[in-house]
């Protein structure tokens, strides 16, 4: 889903609230870091949930190349529309009105995950998971091409993260664009993502 579930879906509708709030009262930024940590950390719970979750749910191996080009597609359009939309709240009402967007974006979100309906299933014994960490990582040292992929994948998020502060680096005071043109620039990270998702459509076939 879009928050991922109801305990991390729930944590970030709270912070956000709460920098809303923060930004209405024009209160202290040091307030304002710890909601942003709440927030994004939420959202890497839902994240590694979902990653975990789908080769579990896939009945094959072409529905699990489906899911997951169908969520890279979901995040990519995601990634374009919502900062551009951001950007043109932020010029228009400012930053609290463009908060405010984000809160209801979020608000419907959780609102769609209660009206969901899923049929109860038989629970069984949780594996270890220290036994599953070891296999793991027996699994990766026995094959060198997993590790590449791993390996790779760390690389991305940390180039990932660094763009995050470079962007606003960038949008501001190299290209002068303002803050509104932060939103714009990662739309275009985003439009990447939506052209990336259809590149992987082709080549899984």
């Amino acid at each position: 889903g879009a928050l991922g579930g109801w305990p991390d879906g729930g944590s970030r509708v709270l912070a956000v609230a709460l920098t809303v709030g923060l930004i209405a009262l024009n209160g202290p930024f040091l307030l304002l870091v710890p909601l942003v940590l709440v927030e994004s950390g939420a959202g890497a719970i839902g994240r590694s949930l979902q990653i975990g979750l789908q080769p579990l749910l896939a009945r094959s191996p072409a529905e699990l190349v489906a899911a997951n080009v169908a969520a890279g597609t979901a995040e990519g359009l995601g990634t374009f529309a919502g900062p551009a939309l951001s950007g043109v709240l932020l010029t228009l009402v400012g930053p609290l009105g463009s908060y405010l967007g984000v809160l209801a974006v979020y608000a419907l979100a959780v609102a769609a995950l209660a009206g969901m309906h899923v049929p109860p299933t038989r629970r069984g014994r949780a594996p270890s998971v220290k036994r599953e960490l070891v296999a793991g990582i027996r699994a990766v040292a026995r094959t060198p091409s997993t590790l590449l992929v791993l390996s790779s994948l760390d690389i991305q998020a940390g180039v990932r993260g660094a763009l995050l502060v470079l962007t606003v680096v960038a949008a501001i005071e190299l290209f002068g664009m303002g803050d509104a043109g932060v939103g714009a620039l990662n739309a275009a990270f985003g439009a990447g993502g939506v052209a990336g998702a259809v590149g992987a459509v082709a080549l899984a076939g």
